[in-house]
């Protein structure tokens, strides 16, 4: 009992941690490519294009030098995006985006997951001798997620995706509103995927804490869960045997059904297992099949009917499961319920699921 009085006091204290949102998925995550850092340096190209049809302007390029300590003074003045080029050549390599502007030469590389061991003095060298021949200034970016210190041989500058985007969304204001709509629901997609990306990496310091502080009780809860687990697992597999022992000796009681049992554990972080009986039926010609499956999990036994079948039978097997007093609910599912409570004896449960498989194999044949 004290035991169980600290899980009572474990979760009474994890409730009252601060909750973790709940976010719902972009269309950048349910295509899979969030993460794939040449698909974001596409979608930043196209934003950092005044002329693309998004009619947003150069919202993007000056927001972006403005979270630049070296490029603040020129996102303020006249700006002419002139040039953009993806994975241009350096010396020795290739810089993920480069903006050439009536004011500056701007080199972008982009990292989401990867790490940053970049020739950045290469790039800047390329660069810096572009911009000399034109008589502007280079400026170099390495846009992260995370905070990341650049090669000390090089200026480039590191900006994260979170202080970028906050100046974007203070920024932008009302260009999202003369802007081509689908584009700009476009680009809040793309921000709502990194942003999810940041949050991802953040680690949830008090959560952290308080498993520390409480890893022994953490341990034993996660112990007796297992334990819960595999006890239901083996009064499932006891069943199994039960009920493929009951249906093989029966086997000849019936013409032109076959019944087939399989027992299936479900993912490690549910407490449940259950028991999956097909029967295949000869109904008027046609081959039919019925599922029963026995479901034990915390809250007790469900055998769940599941009458996928044509009309007329699903309503003979109805009235035949009612006629026979066994008490059915109806699931979400629209399936035919019988429960059982958590410590009924397992002879108490092989003996419904055998009443209710004779009344639904019996049907073909009565």
């Amino acid at each position: 009992m004290d035991k169980f009085a600290e899980f009572e006091k474990l979760m009474r204290e994890f409730k009252q941690l601060p909750q973790r949102a709940t976010n719902e998925p972009t269309l950048l995550e349910i295509s899979k490519f969030p993460h794939y850092e040449n698909v974001c340096s596409n979608i930043l190209e196209f934003y950092l294009s005044p002329e693309k049809p998004h009619k947003l302007g150069g919202i993007m390029i000056r927001s972006l030098l403005r979270a630049t300590s070296m490029g603040k003074e020129i996102a303020d003045g006249f700006l002419q995006v002139e040039r953009i080029e993806r994975e241009a050549a350096t010396e020795r390599g290739r810089i993920d985006i480069v903006v050439e502007t009536n004011e500056c030469i701007i080199g972008i590389e982009n990292k989401i997951w990867a790490a940053v061991n970049n020739d950045f003095s290469d790039y800047q060298q390329t660069l810096e001798n572009r911009a000399n021949e034109r008589e502007i200034r280079f400026i170099g970016i390495l846009l992260s997620l995370k905070a990341i210190e650049p090669t000390k041989d090089s200026d480039f500058e590191n900006v994260t995706y979170d202080n970028f985007f906050k100046i974007l969304l203070r920024d932008i204001g009302l260009r999202a509103v003369d802007g081509h709509q689908k584009y700009v629901n476009y680009l809040f997609d793309f921000i709502h995927t990194i942003q999810n990306l940041t949050r991802n990496q953040m680690i949830d310091k008090e959560f952290l804490n308080f498993a520390r502080e409480n890893k022994d009780a953490i341990g034993s809860l996660l112990q007796r869960l297992a334990d819960s687990r595999q006890g239901i697992k083996e009064k499932v597999s006891q069943l199994r045997e039960s009920v493929s022992a009951k249906l093989e000796s029966e086997k000849p009681k019936y013409q032109n059904v076959t019944m087939r049992s399989v027992f299936q554990a479900q993912d490690p972080g549910i407490i449940e297992a259950a028991l999956l009986t097909t029967i295949t039926l000869d109904w008027h010609g046609n081959e039919t099949r019925i599922t029963v499956d026995t479901v034990l999990n915390l809250k007790g036994w469900e055998i769940r009917i599941y009458l996928n079948c044509a009309s007329d039978l699903k309503k003979k097997l109805s009235l035949l499961l009612q006629e026979s007093g066994i008490s059915l609910q109806r699931g979400a599912d629209k399936e035919e319920i019988v429960s059982l409570p958590f410590d009924a004896k397992i002879t108490e449960v092989e003996k419904t699921i055998h009443d209710v498989v004779d009344k639904i194999a019996g049907a073909s044949i009565s």
